[in-house]
C-alpha cells in the first residue's frame, strides 16, 4: 500500500558547517579548518530523504528572502515545493561544528521557521484527508496545533521531537501514530533503564502509538502493539553525522508508505543512515533509493555488544604478547577506526588502554594459578619494560604483582581453614 500523499510540515535552515579538531569547550577559542554551506533543517532533510527514497513529498515551511536557493535544492532533489511561503524574517541558520571523529555540536537561529501561523497550517492541511502522511519535527512554530489538526484529519503523523527542548511526559501525544526518538529525547519523557522500561511506560499512557527508538551503534527499535521489531547499525567510517538521524527518519517513512515489513523499513534506514553519515553536509550527504538498495549487500552489521566482545577478547587472549589495534581489526572484519571508536564507545578506553588492562588481568590470574616468577609472567603478557607493567599493575590492583600474590595466597588459606 502506498499512501496517496506525504506531507513534510518542518524546517528550512542554512547550514554553515565548521570543521574543527575536536568540538569547542566552553570559554575556549577554537580554529576552524574550513567553512561550508549547505541546505539543512530536520524537516528539509527529512523531505529529501523521503524524494531520494523515490516517493513524492510535499514540503511545507517558510523562509527568508536570503533563502531563495533552498527552493531550487529541493526542486531539484524532487521534492514539491508548492506549499513553502516567505516570511520576513531570515531564513533558519544552524551552526554545526564537526570534529575530525565526525561528532557534531549544533546551535539553531529559528527565523522563518518560526513565523508559522495557525492560518497558515489550517490552509496547507485543506490539500490533504484521511490515510495520508505527516512528518514533523520540533523546528516550527504551533506544532502542537499542527499536529492536533492534522490527526483530527485522520492523517497518520510522525512526530520526531527534536530539538528536544520542552517535551517532557506531560506532552500530548494523542494525536500521533509514531513518535520517532534516539535515546537521550526517549529519556525527556521517562527516566528509564531498559528500552522494554520505555516502552511499558509509553505503552501504560498511550496504549496505540507506535515508537521508532534509535540508538546509534546498537541499532533500532520499533513498537507497537507490545511487540519490538529490532534492527543492527551499519559499521561505517564516519565523516559527518549531522543528517543521520534524518535520513534515517525520511527513509523509515518512505519504507512504510511503500507498505514493507518492519524488518525491512529499518534495515533500509539504517543502511541510508550509514551511507548519510561517511559523507560530508547534511542534506547533501543523503543518498539516493539505488545507492541504498546496492549498499545493503556489502554493508556490515555492527555486531551486538556480546559478539563483539567475544571475538575481541578471544584475540587479545591469543595476541597477548603481540596485540594491536590492527590485528583486531583484521580478525574482527572492520576497519581500524571503527574498531577504535566501537571500544571506546562500550568500554570509555582506547585500545591500548583496554589491553593494557586485560594484561593485567591475565597476569593477575597467573600470579595466583603458577610458581612463575613475576619478571617471566611480565614478558608472557607482553611487556619488554617491566617498569611500566609494574605501574600499570599498581594503578588497577594498588599493590605491586609481589604483593598482589602474597596477599591473595593467604587470603586463599585463611578462607580455607
Amino acid at each position: 500500500m502506498i499512501f496517496m500523499n506525504i506531507l513534510s510540515f518542518g524546517s528550512c535552515n542554512i547550514d554553515l558547517v565548521y570543521r574543527l579538531p575536536h568540538i569547542t569547550a566552553p570559554g575556549e577559542t577554537n580554529r576552524a579548518e574550513t567553512l561550508d554551506t549547505f541546505p539543512g533543517g530536520k524537516g528539509l532533510n527529512q523531505s529529501v530523504a523521503i524524494a531520494k527514497a523515490g516517493l513524492p513529498v510535499r514540503h511545507a515551511g517558510k523562509i527568508g528572502a536570503d533563502g531563495a536557493f533552498l527552493l531550487d535544492f529541493m526542486r531539484e532533489a524532487g521534492i514539491l515545493t508548492e506549499l513553502v511561503r516567505t516570511s520576513a524574517l531570515p531564513t533558519g541558520h544552524a551552526v554545526i561544528q564537526v570534529d575530525d571523529e565526525g561528532n557534531n555540536a549544533i546551535f539553531v537561529l529559528n527565523g522563518a521557521n518560526f513565523d508559522i501561523t495557525k492560518a497558515e497550517i489550517d490552509e496547507v492541511l485543506s490539500r490533504f484527508s484521511e490515510g495520508d502522511i505527516l512528518t514533523v519535527q520540533n523546528e516550527i512554530s504551533e506544532i502542537p496545533y499542527l499536529i492536533s489538526c492534522a490527526a483530527a484529519r485522520g492523517m497518520k503523523v510522525f512526530y520526531n521531537p527534536s530539538p528536544i527542548g520542552s517535551v517532557s511526559a506531560a506532552t500530548d501525544l494523542s494525536g500521533v501514530f509514531c513518535l520517532i526518538v534516539n535515546e537521550t529525547e526517549a529519556h525527556s519523557f521517562f527516566d528509564f533503564s531498559t528500552e522494554e522500561e520505555f516502552f511499558g511506560a509509553m505503552r501504560e499512557r498511550y496504549p496505540h502509538l507506535h515508537i521508532l527508538l534509535t540508538l546509534g551503534g546498537r541499532g533500532s527499535r520499533y513498537f507497537a502493539d507490545g511487540t519490538i521489531t529490532r534492527a543492527p547499525a551499519y559499521l561505517v567510517d564516519a565523516v559527518d553525522t549531522t543528517a543521520a538521524g534524518d535520513t534515517f527518519t525520511g527513509y523509515f517513512i518512505s519504507s512504510f508508505a511503500r507498505g514493507l515489513d518492519l524488518t525491512m523499513s529499518l534495515k533500509i534506514a539504517s543502511a541510508a543512515a550509514a551511507l548519510a553519515v561517511s559523507r560530508r553536509g547534511a542534506a547533501a550527504s543523503i543518498p539516493t533509493l539505488d545507492e541504498v538498495e546496492k549498499s545493503l549487500s556489502r554493508l556490515t552489521p555492527r555486531p551486538t555488544e556480546e559478539e563483539f566482545d567475544v571475538r575481541l577478547y578471544r584475540y587479545l587472549d591469543v595476541h597477548l604478547s603481540d596485540a594491536s589495534i590492527d590485528g583486531a581489526a583484521t580478525v574482527l572484519g572492520y576497519s581500524k577506526a571503527s574498531v577504535g571508536k566501537i571500544i571506546k564507545e562500550k568500554t570509555g578506553r582506547t585500545f591500548s588502554a583496554l589491553l593494557t588492562a586485560r594484561r593485567c588481568e591475565i597476569a593477575a590470574e597467573r600470579l595466583l594459578s603458577t610458581d612463575i616468577p613475576v619478571g617471566e609472567i611480565i614478558a608472557e603478557v607482553g611487556y619488554q619494560n617491566e617498569s611500566f607493567f609494574r605501574r600499570a599493575f599498581y594503578e588497577k590492583y594498588h599493590k605491586t604483582p609481589s604483593e598482589y600474590r602474597k596477599s591473595c595466597r593467604i587470603q586463599n588459606l585463611e578462607n580455607s581453614e
